[in-house]
């Protein structure tokens, strides 16, 4: 029998997709609040997390300026891989007063001015302050996250979210577009190719529950 949580998360993913169905999660820069930032211009760095997990992180710098607004992490355990957008901050979300919940899509390019072949949706949770996360967007997509050290390995350097509240307390008023420039060279390749290992060899050899 499956427990009651099992069927919240269902019932939750089954609102998402059906605000999808509607086309919100994919709006146009013209429709939606943009924001450009940069990944990588400090480099990437590889943190283990005791003997379960592994985190990548890089971090966030203004696309116009330069300047450091933030962090952007990869966090990998036995069971799950999320992606961190925090500003204002040193880690994750926890603790800190979550204001929405809903949908993201990401695109992948080879530059400015592209637009990426395929979209991939993604579970978000929006704190404060305009930080927010990205998980599974359905309970059977374990892993699904690791779409993006593979698609950065494979050479694309542009990521486009578009972010969109199902639930909204007090955050986005409109749909959120976000440009990530990512800067990637010797060592990130070795940084990402090392996570994206460490990740599958950690679910891999998950002991089934």
């Amino acid at each position: 029998m499956r427990g009651k949580g099992s069927t919240h998360s269902r019932r939750r993913a089954a609102g998402l997709v059906a605000l999808l169905a509607t086309g919100a999660a994919w709006t146009s820069p013209a429709q939606a609040q943009l924001r450009s930032f940069e990944l990588g211009a400090g480099g990437w760095f590889i943190d283990n997390l005791q003997a379960d997990g592994v985190a990548l992180r890089t971090d966030i710098r203004d696309g116009r300026s330069g300047l450091r607004k933030g962090l952007f992490l990869l966090l990998c355990d036995r069971r799950s891989v999320k992606a961190v957008f925090s500003l204002r901050a040193s880690g994750p979300l926890q603790g800190r007063l979550v204001s929405g919940q809903g949908v993201a899509s990401l695109r992948f390019s080879a530059g400015a001015g592209q637009v990426g072949d395929a979209r991939h949706m993604a579970g978000l949770t929006v704190a404060e302050g305009g930080s927010f996360e990205l998980a599974d967007l359905l309970p059977d997509q374990t892993g699904s996250l690791m779409v993006i050290p593979r698609e950065l390995l494979s050479g694309k350097t542009q990521v486009t979210l578009t972010l969109t509240e199902s639930t909204r307390v007090d955050s986005f008023s409109k749909p959120q577009v976000i440009q990530l420039k990512v800067n990637r060279d010797q060592d990130a390749t070795a940084q990402l190719t090392d996570f994206q290992t460490s990740c599958i060899l950690l679910q891999r050899f998950t002991p089934k529950s």
